[in-house]
């Protein structure tokens, strides 16, 4: 299926969802209307009986029917209410998967744009990373990222960042095009993430109301929600285990204390009851010193309860996530199936204990709430004893789930890729730096209808390859489509090409270079810093080494550059890389062992068009003179 007719399918099935929350929201409106008119009933029954004073309260009795449809009514409209932001939720990504096919990068996924705008000012990021366009916020890696976990985000751009190893390449290769090969499971995994992510934000929106309304909560004792839980969830769940809650807050008696709490506590109230009974005082001291053992681990117990405590209602979602991923059978870049070490049964029935743990910790978001429940029954203490129980058997192989868990959010984006550009395909790697050959390769960030397709003739090691060609003929555009596949390959993903074989190598280029006022340094003296560091770095390296130049030195005279251009290109040779070089000084094509190639226009009736394919041998025109004339700046 080309990506016109994905992108046809994905309308069609927007319009669908679009019918059905229609339909769900008419419904949702319709239980609304009930739910108040049951309560209103509910209140004016009371009411009525009450003015009436009748002589029997049996009357009272039908009012509890009437309660319990106005409970039946909201737990429905709960329900109702959750479908339609799962399917608001599954629209909205449908649509981005339809941005991404389309390249409309004003629609790709909100949640991380200012993320995507920092990556751009990070320092000591390789110089392909703006001379391929790869970061930004219309950039490739935008436009590919899937990720919602952010160790997910980091492992995938690793990928890229990362010297290559071929043993690492090969494997993440393995696991994507195993996951690209299952399109239906790979569309819902994507989806069951994206609504694991978007309960991220009610998650923040419901940071004030952990517990129902009517509890009160006193204002500046609320916990704040740790920076951290935000960054490393769910990694931050299971950081520190239970069992040193007990042995940091009680040390040597804490064995001893877990298990005779209980009856501790069981005791005090034996003895204030009983000496409130028999009117004695000394009953009410017992209580304020049990109450004063609470202050003893609040604060521990706060802290480490805090990160499943404030993540309780994402909990949720996660566990959904997991159990998909268990029961998909999906391998990794280990060859290992995706939480292998569990049963789908025994998954689903320890995280619905797990449930249950995070919903008992979440009363600590109430202040109130939790001080009261401690000082009358050792709340946390119930707990954490239950915690612990359930830690010392499932706890340490989920906390090893989340690393799978992180592995598949980092690859799924390399997959969907193979999903949005059907016509990529995936890689041949070499073992040995012999050649590097391509057919069919375009720009991936032009539009599928505009994209113009070259083969690479193969390329071996220190033979240079030297374009030529008029200004906007498609030079740069090739010599970025090599790149991208370059990197794309590195990382384990498709493709830009029908055909692609490379050795494991590194990528290098100097296209696009700035001067900095800042730092006094103009555009001349950049780029010749910049093919120092390139000159140097492909010196020692025993990988493949892809070297890309465009229209080098162009900051200095003909005369100049043109012997400095020459030196370049011999040591290139020297260090044996596979090499491609723009430019418009036609000396260069005199050099020795050089593979000529060039693009061209066609000046018809006044008009200059061009047909952006590349042809062997060097250029044979210059269109420099003629773009000044059609722009109006006749020379004559």
């Amino acid at each position: 299926m080309n990506a016109l007719n994905r992108v046809r399918r994905l309308g069609s099935e927007i319009s669908r969802l679009g019918r059905i929350i229609q339909k769900e929201e008419s419904a949702l409106s319709l239980l609304s209307t009930f739910r108040i008119l049951s309560f209103l009933f509910f209140i004016s029954w009371i009411m009525g009986v009450y003015l009436v004073r009748t002589l029997s309260d049996l009357y009272y009795l039908p009012s509890i029917l009437i309660l319990a449809v106005f409970y039946r009514l909201l737990s429905a409209y709960q329900k109702r209410r959750e479908k339609i932001r799962r399917l608001n939720v599954w629209s909205d990504f449908l649509t981005a998967q339809i941005s991404r096919i389309q390249l409309d990068g004003k629609h790709y996924p909100k949640s991380k744009r200012e993320y995507y705008k920092n990556l751009v000012l990070e320092t000591g990021l390789p110089s392909w990373t703006k001379d391929l366009d790869f970061l930004g916020e219309k950039g490739i890696f935008s436009r590919i990222d899937t990720t919602v976990i952010q160790k997910g985000t980091s492992k995938f751009l690793e990928y890229f960042l990362e010297t290559p190893e071929e043993s690492k390449v090969i494997a993440r290769q393995s696991a994507v095009f195993g996951l690209s090969r299952r399109e239906r499971v790979l569309q819902k995994l994507l989806r069951q993430f994206r609504l694991y992510e978007a309960s991220f934000p009610a998650r923040r929106e419901g940071e004030e109301e952990k517990l129902p309304s009517y509890i009160p909560k006193i204002g500046n004792l609320q916990p704040e929600r740790s920076e951290k839980n935000k960054i490393d969830f769910p990694f931050n769940l299971f950081e520190e285990e239970p069992n040193d809650f007990w042995k940091f807050s009680f040390g040597n008696v804490a064995g001893v204390l877990r298990v005779l709490f209980p009856v501790w506590l069981v005791l005090v109230w034996v003895l204030v009851l009983g000496s409130f009974l028999f009117g004695q005082t000394w009953g009410f001291g017992i209580f304020i010193l049990h109450s004063a053992f609470f202050g003893s681990y609040r604060n521990r117990s706060l802290k480490m309860l805090q990160p499943i405590a404030e993540d309780s209602e994402t909990l949720e979602e996660l566990g959904k996530l997991l159990l998909y991923i268990r029961s998909s059978n999906l391998s990794g870049t280990k060859g290992e199936v995706f939480l292998s070490n569990w049963k789908k049964k025994e998954l689903k029935n320890s995280w619905k204990q797990f449930l249950k743990i995070s919903n008992l910790a979440a009363y600590t978001q109430s202040p109130l709430a939790h001080a009261f429940l401690n000082i009358l029954f050792f709340f946390d203490l119930w707990i954490w004893r239950r915690y612990t129980s359930w830690w010392n058997k499932d706890g340490a192989s989920l906390k090893a789930s989340m690393s799978d868990l992180a592995e598949l959010d980092s690859l799924l984006p390399l997959a969907n890729l193979s999903w949005i550009e059907p016509d990529f395909t995936f890689p041949r790697l070499e073992k040995s730096n012999v050649t590097i050959h391509a057919k069919d390769l375009v720009h991936p960030l032009i539009p599928s209808e505009k994209r113009v397709s070259n083969d690479l003739e193969p390329m071996q090691p220190g033979k240079l390859l030297l374009l030529t060609g008029s200004n906007m003929s498609g030079k740069t555009t090739y010599l970025r489509a090599l790149g991208i596949s370059g990197i794309f390959a590195m990382a384990g993903g498709p493709v830009p090409a029908s055909e692609f074989i490379t050795p494991i190598l590194e990528v290098h280029s100097s296209i696009r270079n700035e001067d900095s006022v800042e730092e006094g340094i103009s555009f001349f003296y950049a780029e010749v810093r910049r093919l120092g560091r390139i000159l140097q770095d492909v010196k020692n390296s025993a990988k493949g080494r892809l070297v890309l130049l465009d229209e080098i030195l162009k900051g200095t005279n003909s005369r100049e550059r043109t012997i400095a251009c020459k030196g370049i290109l011999k040591k290139l040779r020297q260090y044996g890389v596979f090499g491609i070089i723009t430019t418009h000084d036609l000396e260069l094509a005199d050099l020795p062992e050089l593979s000529l190639f060039h693009f061209r226009e066609e000046i018809e009736n006044g008009k200059m068009t061009f047909d952006y394919k590349i042809r062997s041998g060097i250029v044979q025109s210059s269109n420099a003179l003629e773009v000044l004339r059609l722009e109006g700046l006749d020379l004559d």
